[in-house]
Formats: C-alpha cells, structure tokens, sequence
C-alpha cells in the first residue's frame, strides 16, 4: 500500500509538472507534455489531457486528442462537436479519439464517413473498426454499399481487416455485384483465403464483368 501511494504521488507531480509546461509559451515542450500526459494511467492525468483538448494551439488541441483512449458522454458530446466545426487541424484526431466511444459514436462516424470533408472521411471508416462488434460492421456494410468511392473502398478495407463471418459475408456480396471494382471488395477478397471466399471469385470469373473477372482470375491459378 506504501508504495502503492508513493507511485501515485509520483504520478500526480508530473501530471502536475507536465501540465504547467503544456500552458506553458514554448510550443514544442507543450506538445511533448502533453503527449507525455497520455501516457500517464491516472484520473488527474485523464483530466488533464481532456482539458488540452480545447487549447486554442491545434497542435497542442491534437496531441491531447490523440492521447484519448477512453470516452464517456460528455466527452462524447465535445468530440462530435469539434468533428462537426470544420476546424480541419484537429478533426482528424477526435475522430480517432472517436474510435474508443464505442457504438454510441457510429451514428456520427457514419455521416462523416459518407458526407463530411474528404480528408475526414478515411479516418471516420477507420474508427469504424477501431469499434469494431456487430454495429461496427453493420454500418461498414452500409458504407460499403454507397457509391462514394473513397470511403467504399476503405470500408472494404476494414471489414477484410476485422474479419470473421459477417465481415467476410459483406465483403462477398459486395464483390458479386455489378460495382465490385469501385467498391474495392473485390480486391480485398483477392488476399484472403478460405472455400467461401474461392466460390465467390469463381462467380465472378463466370458471370462478372469482363474487368471483375481479369481482376479475380490470377488469384485462382
């Protein structure tokens, strides 16, 4: 217990100290303590870092976001509210953070992932996966679905990632429809193996378009 206590005050004085440096006028030291404050696994350190992320410095704003690893509704609130600023500086690391909120976060996600700026939309489908679980992949499927290309394709990207059934599944149908090129399923299911995945290139090699099935045939030889 003693020493228990004693690493708690350790931690708590350079929580302390880190923080006074990230308000502090040198710019570069405030973006190394904060990083450095992400790293520190207590509730002060926890409390600092949400308090820097909405330092009016971007890169200061960005590194605490970064350092998020667990989200609660108030600061699921703030997150949403800084994705849908615009402020394009920090969007793409509270969307990050965004990733660690759980289900609660998708509905956002999703609307970013198809409708948000396009330097937004790969990272809204990333933190996607970082949820990962059923609704992660249902709302994947649906991304995959659209006809936006960008977010489409790394939709595709993460299913095959993520794996498992219902991932594979979606991947699957994406590849045996008529935008299985634009979609990029087609190409995900190219690197992975298994017997549902070998039926599914041999559709395509029967009843594909004429590019679906250049595109599936080398990975059957």
């Amino acid at each position: 217990a003693s020493c228990e206590l004693k690493t708690t005050e350790a931690a708590d004085a350079a929580t302390k100290s880190l923080l006074a440096i990230a308000h502090g006028a040198d710019t570069d030291a405030a973006v190394a303590a904060t990083s450095a404050l992400g790293n520190i696994p207590t509730a002060a350190a926890r409390t600092a870092i949400r308090g820097l992320i909405t330092s009016p410095d971007p890169r200061i704003a960005s590194a605490a976001l970064w350092s998020i690893d667990t989200v609660d509704d108030e600061l699921l609130g703030k997150l949403e509210a800084i994705v849908q600023s615009g402020n394009m500086q920090i969007s793409n690391a509270a969307l990050a953070a965004l990733g660690h909120a759980g289900d609660a976060a998708l509905p956002v996600l999703h609307e970013v992932s198809l409708h948000g700026a396009m330097q937004l939309r790969g990272q809204a489908v990333n933190a996607i996966g970082m949820i990962g679980g059923p609704e992660a992949i249902k709302t994947l499927g649906e991304i995959l679905d659209e006809d936006d290309r960008l977010s489409a394709r790394a939709a595709a990207a993460v299913l095959a990632n993520l794996g498992g059934p219902d991932a594979r599944e979606l991947l699957i149908e994406s590849a045996l429809s008529d935008r299985a090129q634009l979609r990029g399923a087609l190409g995900q299911l190219q690197q992975m193996a298994g017997e549902d995945v070998d039926q599914a290139l041999l559709s395509v090699v029967r009843q594909g378009s004429s590019a679906d099935r250049r595109a599936a045939l080398p990975r059957l030889l």
